[in-house]
């Protein structure tokens, strides 16, 4: 599995459909000052956070139907999607290692930041 394809099969569709997101709730301070807010019971996920909007529909991409859009979120529970993605992305480090393709291990240094977006992103293409 390409680092694309394991993007697209399992960590778009937990990030948006089964983990929670902090949405700020901006007001203003005394002085005129912005202030953002995240109130500890308002994580939704983003598909959550999209259909409470008034006619979300609109917001799709062209092509997408909503009736599809809603079907997602049902098709597996939040724990499995982690599991599924954690599991895709571990495959996805052994691939990148050496050891699912029985060569030699990775013998390049790793950074210790390597495990954190952009970067992790980085090393993994250089990989495979």
């Amino acid at each position: 599995m390409t680092v694309s394809a394991a993007r697209t099969a399992h960590l778009h569709a937990y990030l948006n459909y089964h983990r929670p997101c902090g949405f700020a709730v901006i007001e203003l301070g005394a002085h005129g000052k912005k202030k953002r807010i995240y109130r500890t019971k308002a994580y939704p996920t983003p598909y959550e956070k999209l259909t409470s909007l008034p006619h979300w529909q609109q917001y799709l991409k062209a092509g997408q139907r909503p009736a599809a859009v809603q079907q997602q979120p049902r098709q597996m529970s939040d724990i499995e999607a982690a599991r599924r993605m954690k599991k895709a992305k571990l495959s996805l480090l052994e691939k990148c290692r050496g050891k699912s393709l029985g060569s030699q291990p990775h013998t390049e240094p790793i950074p210790s930041r390597a495990h954190h977006g952009a970067d992790a992103q980085v090393l993994i293409t250089r990989c495979l």
